[in-house]
């Protein structure tokens, strides 16, 4: 795919038209709904794995310690919430 270069905007062809699905596929909004549920459920069960911002790795070795470091944070910060939870639950 040959690569094109412009000076101007203008010069530009349109963009390709975005195909619009007929009504028979448009999105039911209960879906809509159930996708938005789930997404607030997972993340009020699970914690963030990065903290917010950008992290930057002199290696693509220290990115993946990183990574492997931060799944282990968060699957020893789950068990010790749900080890507590289980406390809780049998001294009732």
């Amino acid at each position: 795919m040959p690569l094109e270069r412009y000076r101007d905007v203008d010069e530009m062809p349109p963009p390709a038209a975005v195909p619009v699905p007929p009504a028979s596929r448009a999105v039911d909004p209960a879906l809509l709904e159930r996708i938005v549920a789930l997404s607030s459920f997972a993340t009020s069960v699970m914690d963030r794995l990065y903290p917010p911002g950008v992290q930057r790795f002199g290696t693509i070795e220290a990115a993946n310690a990183a990574q492997e470091a931060a799944i282990l944070a968060r699957m020893r910060r789950t068990a010790s919430r749900t080890s507590t939870e289980d406390d809780l639950e049998a001294g009732s």
